[in-house]
């Protein structure tokens, strides 16, 4: 439900990836369905699913190209759009000397792990999706910017449903549940 933040927490093996793939519509339940807006997630375009979605998995994927491709993913996006995306997940301090040409090497090599990380976020608010899939967003990330960006996505979260794998005791002071998975291999 928009206007909360979820934590998930699940030991390694619980279903958290596969938790994932069912909510982006890479696997179909086997039972029961998931709803998105009132519909079953099996009646939506996969395309317009993923547009709605956004996962940002703990290391994000960038591509060799400049830093306005990988945060625009080659769409025609307007620079002013761009630095308000930045501005609206409350990082602009950290990115207002990046250029937008800038070259990325392939899988951003050339840059920090939080760096990387502030991209994938970055692209993603540049959607505004309704739904915000995070895997230990900022793991990488020194602590000072972690509450930054946790303080954006309780901002966020008042119009897109946020879900956050949650490992770490401190990531859990920021959400209003926590959803505890366990393996059904559990002894």
């Amino acid at each position: 439900m928009p206007g909360l933040v979820y934590g998930i927490t699940a030991p390694t093996g619980s279903g958290k990836s596969t938790l994932f793939y069912l909510l982006l519509g890479y696997y179909e339940p086997q039972a029961g369905e998931i709803l998105l807006g009132g519909l079953p997630l099996s009646q939506w375009d996969k395309a317009k699913l993923r547009e709605v979605i956004a996962y940002i998995p703990q290391e994000p994927v960038l591509f060799e190209g400049t830093l306005r491709d990988n945060l625009t993913l080659y769409e025609d996006i307007p620079e002013e759009q761009i630095w308000a995306a930045a501005e609206r997940m409350g990082f602009s301090a950290y990115v207002k000397d990046w250029r937008l040409d800038q070259l990325l090497g392939a899988g951003g090599n050339a840059l920090s792990a939080g760096e990387r990380q502030l991209i994938a976020l970055w692209r993603a608010a540049l959607r505004e999706p309704a739904v915000w899939i995070l895997d230990e967003p900022t793991a990488h990330i020194d602590p000072q910017t972690e509450a930054l960006i946790y303080q954006q996505l309780r901002r966020l979260a008042e119009k897109a449903i946020v879900l956050i794998v949650a490992h770490r005791p401190d990531v859990r002071a920021y959400c209003d549940e926590v959803i505890s998975l366990i393996s059904a291999y559990a002894a």
